[in-house]
């Protein structure tokens, strides 16, 4: 089992080890479906992943990385657009 809490800073556990992932934007919270969306990036690539952990980790590096580049949006509306499309463009070599 993996364990996911998300926050200014997320936490990641097997219950063995603990990994934390910076980053992100508090409008994060402000945008309806945004956790729904992060459970849906998290299934994705547990689909074919080997290590479950890592997994969910890259999951939420991937989210609060696009969360960072959306920041610059002016309001919550801007910045929901702006994460979506931030989303989009990552590129999984980053």
């Amino acid at each position: 089992t993996i364990a996911a809490v998300s926050g200014p800073v997320d936490y990641i556990t097997d219950g063995e080890t603990t990994i934390a992932v910076g980053g992100g934007d508090v409008r994060l919270t402000q945008v309806t479906g945004a956790g729904c969306s992060l459970g849906a990036l998290m299934s994705a690539l547990l689909a074919g992943a080997d290590n479950k952990l890592q997994a969910v980790v890259a999951a939420h590096a991937i989210y609060a990385r696009a969360a960072e580049r959306a920041a610059p949006a002016r309001g919550t509306g801007s910045f929901a657009v702006a994460f979506l499309d931030e989303l989009s463009l990552i590129d999984p070599a980053e």
